[in-house]
């Protein structure tokens, strides 16, 4: 067997890359595990691409994974083996673990959470007197000064967790504690917030005319072809002999219509499919926008070059011009059973917030939407960076969605939230007119989570969060 440290432009040569840890050189078969082993026992957190491929070939080599199955292969079959060692957060290759480790020491090491200087006075967050941003500051201290003595479980611990990345949860509930943030000013500053948006309700006469197609249909008065019929007709109102009598609703009562429309697909006699979020979310925030794609994902957003996992749902941008994409601003996750973990829960809702994080941090979003599903139950968030190194994710809004013919007229209650949330999208979670980069923070690695996964929780553990009734 030839096994060589340089590489030779040869036909019978082969490269056989090696996953090495560049500090004591113990081999791994997934960088996933190598970078977990970096992590906890040299203390170093590398960054990660979202692609692990190195490619098929340098420079006309071929280039395959290193194990004793190649060695033996290839060796065999008299092929010279050419060992190189390949990067966990790119695909840069090396001849030695020296020059790898330089390569990693200089480019993909990250920055612990450490905490940034509290803002001037005039750029802090003050309700009443209260200083909101000096006391976050104080308790997203307390929170990395515990996390290096203790290890946090996400569905105990997401508050103190997303406050290391700099995120403040604003829930109806919160749970945060009381002698930082006391529940009254905890609401206070939720209020502000919400109050800073735009909340129509729907026109009387619009509420009406979509109540009675909805009626005709529970009634079985009319079928669903023509109830989506109507309702559609209402969005594209046909002229009529007394303008003072046509229905004229606005884009974002049009956008709940065909919200409501997307339902009517699949909601049949007995129970709503498992199917419905998609056609229910593009009709409430896309459609009707070709610049807007919602779809489901079932790949790591590339745009992170550290992303955790995948969302199950995410809402792309693209430029009206060639048709190229711009940004992401809207991302969900969905359990088709309300039966779930809450530890699962807890999980998918700090992923969510990372995401939105990472979102404004890379496209400088004015406010990223995001959305989780359990069963038939949908609550909505926001997350907005408006005062330095304090992103706040907040509840906007919580409902069920009917799940029989006969309980659809329950959606018209919630109607009014449905389009704040549609308005809140479409008019907030745009590119800002300001540059973001100075109001910034780090986030925290995904690969503290990665470690202490095999230590979460029972399914019946209680959870600090609201999301799972």
């Amino acid at each position: 067997m030839t096994i060589l440290p340089h590489s030779c432009n040869n036909k019978s040569d082969i490269i056989l890359l090696k996953k090495l840890c560049l500090d004591c050189e113990e081999p791994f078969n997934r960088f996933q595990d190598m970078k977990r082993h970096i992590f906890t026992k040299h203390c170093k957190d590398l960054s990660s691409c979202s692609k692990k491929d190195h490619g098929k070939s340098t420079d006309g080599i071929p280039v395959h994974v290193y194990n004793k199955s190649n060695v033996k292969k290839y060796t065999q079959e008299g092929i010279t083996i050419i060992t190189k060692f390949a990067c966990p957060s790119c695909r840069d290759i090396f001849n030695t673990v020296s020059e790898l480790a330089h390569h990693v020491d200089n480019n993909h090491v990250k920055r612990t959470p450490s905490l940034e200087k509290l803002p001037p006075e005039d750029k802090r967050w003050v309700i009443d007197g209260h200083d909101i941003s000096s006391r976050f500051q104080e308790y997203r201290q307390s929170c990395i000064i515990a996390s290096r003595m203790t290890e946090f479980a996400v569905e105990s611990h997401f508050n103190e967790l997303l406050a290391m990345s700099g995120i403040l949860v604003l829930q109806r509930r919160g749970n945060l504690p009381t002698d930082i943030f006391p529940p009254s000013l905890l609401m206070a500053a939720r209020t502000e917030l919400l109050a800073k948006y735009r909340r129509d309700t729907f026109q009387p006469h619009v509420r009406s005319a979509v109540q009675s197609i909805i009626q005709q249909f529970v009634d079985e008065n009319i079928t669903k072809t023509r109830a989506k019929i109507e309702l559609l007709s209402l969005c594209k109102p046909i002229v009529s002999p007394s303008p003072q009598d046509s229905i004229k609703p606005t884009e974002y009562e049009c956008a709940v219509i065909m919200a409501i429309v997307a339902l009517l697909s699949y909601l049949y006699d007995s129970h709503l499919t498992s199917s419905y979020i998609h056609p229910f979310m593009h009709g409430l925030l896309s459609a009707k926008k070709p610049s807007k794609v919602a779809h489901y994902s079932n790949i790591v957003p590339e745009e992170f070059d550290d992303a955790i996992d995948r969302p199950d749902y995410k809402i792309d941008v693209y430029a009206s011009s060639g048709y190229r994409f711009s940004y992401t601003n809207a991302y969900g996750e969905v359990k088709k059973n309300s039966n779930v973990s809450v530890t699962l829960l807890a999980k998918d809702f700090y992923r969510l917030c990372i995401f939105n994080k990472e979102a404004i941090d890379r496209y400088n979003l004015r406010n990223a939407l995001t959305f989780q599903v359990t069963g038939n139950s949908v609550t909505f968030f926001t997350m907005q960076l408006e005062f330095p190194f304090l992103y706040t994710i907040t509840e906007l809004a919580r409902l069920r969605i009917p799940t029989k013919k006969s309980d659809l007229l329950d959606l018209m209650g919630h109607v009014d939230n449905l389009l704040f949330v549609a308005s809140l999208y479409r008019d907030h979670c745009l590119v800002s007119e300001n540059d973001l980069t100075p109001r910034r923070c780090d986030t925290l690695s995904s690969t503290y989570l990665d470690v202490i996964k095999s230590k979460l929780a029972p399914r019946k553990r209680t959870c600090n969060s609201t999301l799972d009734s």
